[in-house]
């Protein structure tokens, strides 16, 4: 449906979702869901909003994960994750 909607091959979606431009949830199957607000999020921005959003968590991560690699005890890195979550 989202490739249709988009005028795209269905390889296009699955290309975005792998890219982290379009949110979607695997399914068992290994099939992806694309939930509604994603797609309109998406197509609203012209995948803008998706892409500022997977650049931010990026960044973030980035910064966890260097801040983990300075901690100086077992406790200080779990502090910063429970700090995270």
């Amino acid at each position: 449906m989202v490739a249709r909607d988009a005028g795209v091959s269905p390889r296009t979606v699955q290309n975005w979702c792998n890219q982290g431009l379009l949110r979607c949830e695997r399914l068992p199957s290994g099939h992806r869901r694309i939930p509604a607000t994603a797609w309109a999020l998406f197509k609203a921005g012209g995948g803008r909003a998706e892409q500022d959003a997977v650049a931010t968590a990026s960044a973030r991560q980035d910064e966890l994960e260097m801040r983990i690699r300075r901690a100086s005890s077992p406790q200080e890195v779990m502090d910063l994750l429970l700090a995270a979550t």
